[in-house]
């Protein structure tokens, strides 16, 4: 089950296709694939300005990559939904449900929340050396900082999750 739009549950089986579902899942493997080879890409295009600074970043965005993928919960949802579609009585429904709500819960746990610190600090490291470059303009570094200082506000009580959306 995932939380559709206004509340109401929505069973990803309810679609007779597969694929879709499927796509889903491989694009969080694709999202991490690229941001693995952007980290790599601008460590790159940066070491030379401050080797250091850029290995730490490196380090930072290869361990949010992998944090923000064990914390996806993309086939444990998929193989939830099956099996609620497949279940037969209202108990086992009621089952599959209250197990996919626990896996959602669990999803905003400690390791997206280690992941989503990891993304900030790396995106503010290569801000940094990005504005001592001539090979990004201060524009884009500038950027990077203002994206990280609105990635922060997510913590902040009332309207963190629309500064954070930004």
């Amino acid at each position: 089950m995932q939380s559709g739009w206004r509340g109401r549950a929505v069973r990803c089986s309810d679609h007779p296709d597969p694929a879709p579902r499927l796509r889903r899942v491989g694009a969080t493997r694709l999202n991490a694939t690229f941001g693995i080879a952007t980290t790599l890409a601008l460590y790159v295009a940066l070491r030379r300005i401050s080797e250091s600074l850029m290995a730490i970043a490196l380090a930072l965005g290869f361990m949010e990559a992998v944090t923000l993928i064990v914390a996806r919960p993309a086939f444990e949802i998929l193989y939830l939904s099956e099996q609620h579609a497949a279940a037969t009585t209202d108990a086992q429904r009621a089952l599959f449900l209250a197990a996919g709500e626990t896996v959602l819960a669990t999803f905003h746990s400690t390791a997206f929340q280690v992941g989503y610190k990891l993304f900030s600090v790396h995106l503010l490291m290569v801000s940094l050396v990005m504005l001592r470059s001539q090979i990004f303009g201060r524009i884009t570094a500038c950027a990077g900082i203002l994206a990280t200082i609105l990635n922060w506000g997510l913590y902040m009580p009332g309207s963190g999750i629309l500064l954070s959306g930004l």
